[in-house]
């Protein structure tokens, strides 16, 4: 016969495996959640944090104990107007919410009873660069999430942590552990779903500078919530390259295509727009814009976009080679042609 002990621990492997290979370990350092309650005696404590390691962060947590929001009520905390309180600090922004929910431990304060509901925060951290409009989103996409579906669940999370603090535990504390562990799986099942998925390749391709964060956050809010994604990009193109010979392409239908050619900067340029019309992001992307001379391509400029987001257009200003001649864009990624399309200057006059 099995040791019920050996069960539990068990249960417990898969519990912190269940963490380690969620997506959300891909966002460490990134994106973090945490929820907090006051207690009285102890002060300001993390009952909850995703990903978990940051429940040992000493650090953040004395920021997350300073936070401001812990000043005001939680009557204070509305839909409309102040509905968060944010702290910069670090290179990040920590947008925090205040809430009640139900409650049944004993209170170490006069006036206080069992039923005195529990004051809860919520707190979201995303870099500077993410803070509008993902952190304000995310915050309150998890505060609706957790208040329908573990409003009446939260204080066993405090019943947890205190039967956690004791020297020794009775079947009953036990018990509550246990319960406490399944609460933190339904939250943990909240940050999953409440955060989009995205590869740790696109986490590389996006991290390394500020231009770069402000087209995450479109991905992350296009993805997630339904959130239009930016409407131009201007890219640059590169010098010019090596003379080409090469015979035009054509190819079928594709994702990609040419909304508009105009003339731009007193008709010395062609300005071109792309546009990804699928819903994925697609990656190295290599695009070239070139000039027809006797069904060759020369004078050649190209570029590599590293990242193209959903719906996103792209625009491009190529300088123009002669007054009536032909152009040919060329887009394609690591593997095949998405667009070759052949422009007319005729055809735009």
């Amino acid at each position: 016969m099995s040791d019920p002990s050996d069960i539990n621990k068990s249960d417990d492997l898969e519990f912190e495996q269940r963490r380690a290979n969620s997506h959300f370990a891909m966002l460490e350092g990134l994106i973090g959640i945490y929820l907090c309650y006051f207690h009285e005696a102890r002060g300001h404590l993390a009952l909850f944090t995703c990903p978990e390691s940051l429940k040992d962060d000493v650090e953040t947590l004395r920021i997350i104990q300073k936070h401001p929001v812990w000043w005001l009520g939680a009557e204070d905390f509305k839909e409309e107007g102040l509905n968060r309180v944010d702290l910069e600090f670090g290179g990040k922004v920590y947008a925090a919410t205040k809430f009640k929910a139900r409650s049944a431990r004993a209170k170490l304060r006069a006036g206080m009873t069992p039923e005195t509901e529990e004051v809860f925060v919520l707190i979201v951290s995303v870099p500077v660069g993410l803070a509008k409009p993902l952190g304000d989103k995310l915050l309150s996409v998890l505060l609706e999430k957790i208040r329908d579906s573990l409003q009446d669940k939260l204080y066993i999370l405090i019943e947890k942590d205190l039967a956690c603090c004791k020297p020794i535990r009775t079947r009953d504390d036990h018990k509550v552990i246990e319960d406490g562990e399944e609460v933190e799986e339904e939250l943990l099942n909240i940050c999953d779903i409440s955060v989009p998925v995205i590869s740790s390749e696109l986490m590389n391709a996006l991290q390394s500078d500020v231009e770069k964060q402000r087209n995450l956050v479109y991905f992350l809010l296009s993805s997630m919530y339904g959130v239009t994604g930016p409407q131009t990009r201007a890219v640059p193109l590169s010098g010019k390259s090596a003379i080409e010979t090469r015979a035009i392409e054509h190819i079928p239908e594709s994702p990609v295509e040419l909304v508009s050619v105009e003339f731009a900067d007193d008709k010395k340029k062609l300005k071109i727009t792309v546009k990804n019309n699928s819903e994925k992001s697609i990656e190295n992307i290599k695009i070239s814009i070139a000039h027809i001379e006797e069904f060759f391509e020369t004078y050649s400029w190209d570029t590599i976009v590293d990242i193209w987001f959903p719906y996103e257009e792209l625009v491009f200003q190529y300088p123009r080679v002669d007054n009536d001649g032909e152009y040919i864009l060329n887009i394609e990624d690591l593997t095949e042609k998405l667009l070759v399309k052949k422009i007319s200057i005729k055809e735009i006059k």
